[in-house]
């Protein structure tokens, strides 16, 4: 049986087939396009796409959410060995639904996906010997690779998936017959599309990366006078090939793996023999593939318009190079803690949909002779997420460690959880099943700083260990987190006697380790005096410490007038505070009260003081107040000295 070229397969099929099987969204006009060699694309580059993979799951529904042609609505419950699409004429569009695929956002959250093809431009009219158009588009979902096994269209059988599974890439086709039309991908939140708009709400997506390939030979690239053309960055109306819409879009080919055979059998296919050389695509062509990565989305839409004379282009999103998983991110909720202090670890781990690739750049760009060779299944025989802690860190039970995914969903249940010593580690039970994978899972660790604390800063860093299908353990170490001990320097100011703060104390946090020093207040009541100079008031801090300045309270000079035979108090006292060691000085009334006269100087009117003093000045009632009258007081001296002689006078003189 003589092999068909794909788009001949495309067109007998279609007239033998049309299996019904799945809206517009809006474009700017053609975007930028920029061409580079595979060699310039890395890992590196692909990972920042992961999320843009449309692969497979256990759960994955597509629906026909708007038909066209001889499509209906509703599910597509089976997808054949084959294919399934819907012609599409002028004025038309059909939209397919994708849930529950791999796709998901930058932050790991599951994504909705539309698939559509509308904007239909005929280049001719009327319908074919089978009644069908004889322009249309075409928009299906396959279980197969079509193409040819080299890049000089030698026939070739069609390597067909017979059974999708999960991890399987959603492949897709844009098939048209003398037409060219629009094609879109949309990301959408999940959930969230529209019916009646034909809509969804953006998923926020800007850069997508997706595979292209069966771009056939440059049908009908000859000019009105027969001369050869070549392909411009626009290479519709005739020929075939896809122009970017929006964003700017870098495709990339491998310009050094060229075709050795540079005749091209377009004979086979009813056109005449031509030879053409590589260049002729711009450096597209070879083995018919090219990988594209597009940025600058807007509506998280990335759509190009597709021409042909009677072939399509195959697509999926995905990458030319396996995703590599990052390392585990470590992250800690304080930079400083002080003993007795909570603190929550939490290690970040995304785990890619790197369970099914194509696995390196020579088979995909020679996508249709080794596609079947290609190992579709990267899954891990082992997965653990450890972490070991420093050993001033008190680790909680089993029961306080949780696992959440990317959507904050506790999934513990789906690890092993083992604390050994001062180790954590997390096992994931299931990591050779499809759904562990395109999550991101985030490991909670609350642990208690302990004391005493003999270094700083607490340094520790999260371990992931896994294991590929048939390699050995591969281990990403995350950058290591640190937190700084600190202890607290309380100042307090007291009374030395009651115990009782003078005033207001202060509280300031240091690195352990650090240089502290500490000063009195500048608040302290008048009259209170430092006992001494704390001996801890400066130093290192290797703990809490608490410095207490102590202060003698002030002392009260109390003076008093009072009458010595009846204690009563001529004027009030009167009392005066000073600190210890002040000097004091006190006097008696400016006057003596009347017939009254001083007895004596009290042996403290003056002094220093060294705690409560009471200064009496002590006065007594004369008792003849004649006495005081110096006339009277000479007629008694006369007088005695007459009466009693010299020794009487001696004595009164005495007395007084």
């Amino acid at each position: 049986m003589k092999k068909l070229h794909t788009c001949a397969f495309l067109t007998a099929a279609i007239a033998s087939l049309a299996i019904p099987l799945f809206g517009a969204a809006d474009v700017s006009a053609a975007a930028s396009v920029s061409y580079k060699d595979f060699s310039q694309l890395d890992a590196k580059l692909n990972n920042t796409y992961a999320y843009t993979k449309v692969y497979w799951t256990d759960d994955t529904k597509i629906t026909v959410v708007k038909a066209a042609g001889n499509a209906t609505l509703g599910e597509v419950t089976k997808v054949s060995d084959h294919r399934n699409y819907s012609f599409i004429g002028k004025g038309q569009s059909l939209t397919l639904l994708i849930e529950d695929s791999t796709a998901v956002d930058a932050q790991g959250k599951k994504l909705d996906v539309l698939y559509k093809v509308y904007d239909v431009n005929p280049w001719v009219e009327g319908n074919d010997e089978n009644g069908n158009p004889n322009a249309y588009a075409i928009l299906s979902i396959d279980t197969q690779i079509y193409g040819s096994s080299a890049a000089t269209h030698p026939q070739d059988d069609l390597h067909t998936i017979t059974e999708l599974k999960a991890g399987d890439p959603i492949v897709a086709w844009n098939q048209t017959r003398n037409a060219d039309s629009l094609f879109s991908v949309q990301f959408c939140k999940k959930g969230t599309y529209v019916a009646s708009s034909d809509s969804c709400t953006p998923a926020g997506i800007n850069n997508v990366s997706s595979a292209h390939w069966d771009f056939d030979v440059p049908n009908g690239n000859r000019d009105e006078n027969g001369n050869i053309t070549t392909y411009a960055d626009e290479f519709l109306r005739g020929n075939e090939g896809i122009v970017p819409q929006n964003g700017s879009t870098t495709i990339y080919y491998d310009k050094n793996a060229k075709a050795t055979d540079t005749t091209l059998r377009i004979a086979d296919n009813g056109y005449s023999v031509d030879a053409i050389n590589g260049a002729s695509f711009n450096g597209i062509y070879y083995a018919n593939s090219i990988f594209a990565v597009t940025t600058g989305l807007t509506n998280s839409t990335w759509a190009y318009r597709y021409g042909g004379t009677n072939c399509g282009a195959g697509f999926m999103f995905g990458s030319a190079i396996p995703y590599g998983m990052p390392k585990p991110v470590k992250t800690v909720d304080k930079a400083k803690a002080k003993k007795g202090d909570t603190l929550t670890f939490k290690i970040r781990q995304e785990v890619p949909n790197n369970y099914s690739s194509e696995a390196d750049i020579t088979a995909f760009m020679s996508l249709w002779s080794n596609y079947s060779q290609i190992v579709r299944s990267k899954l891990y025989t082992g997965f653990t997420i450890s972490d070991s802690f420093d050993e001033h860190l008190i680790l909680p039970s089993k029961d306080k460690i949780k696992i959440t995914d990317e959507n904050n969903k506790d999934v513990t249940a789906n690890f092993t959880i083992t604390i050994s010593g001062n180790t954590v580690s997390a096992v994931a039970k299931a990591a050779s099943g499809i759904n562990f994978y395109g999550h991101i899972y985030t490991v909670t660790i609350p642990t208690t700083v302990k004391s005493p604390i003999t270094v700083s800063p607490i340094e520790n860093l999260a371990k992931t260990v896994y294991t590929p299908e048939g390699g050995s353990d591969i281990t990403l170490i995350s950058d290591p987190v640190e937190v700084k001990i600190q202890h607290t320097v309380t100042v307090i100011y007291i009374d030395d006697e009651t115990e009782e703060e003078i005033a207001e104390g202060y509280e300031e946090d240091y690195d352990h380790g650090a240089r502290y020093d500490t000063i009195e207040s500048d608040e302290i009541p008048e009259h209170y005096v430092l006992v001494e100079d704390p001996e801890n008031a400066s130093g290192t801090v290797n703990d809490d410490v608490t410095v207490i300045y102590r202060y003698t309270p002030p002392y009260t000079v109390t003076v008093c007038w009072i009458d010595d035979e009846t204690g009563k108090e001529f004027v009030d006292c009167t009392e005066e505070e000073y600190g210890k060691g002040d000097e004091y000085t006190t006097n008696p009334l400016e006057e003596n009260p009347k017939d009254y006269q001083l007895v004596g100087t009290p042996e403290n009117a003056n002094g220093t003081v060294d705690g409560n003093v009471e200064v009496i000045y002590r006065y007594r009632k004369i008792k003849n107040p004649k006495t005081l009258d110096g006339s009277f007081g000479a007629f008694v001296v006369i007088a005695a000295s007459s009466v009693a002689g010299f020794g009487l006078y001696f004595g009164l003189k005495q007395r007084r």
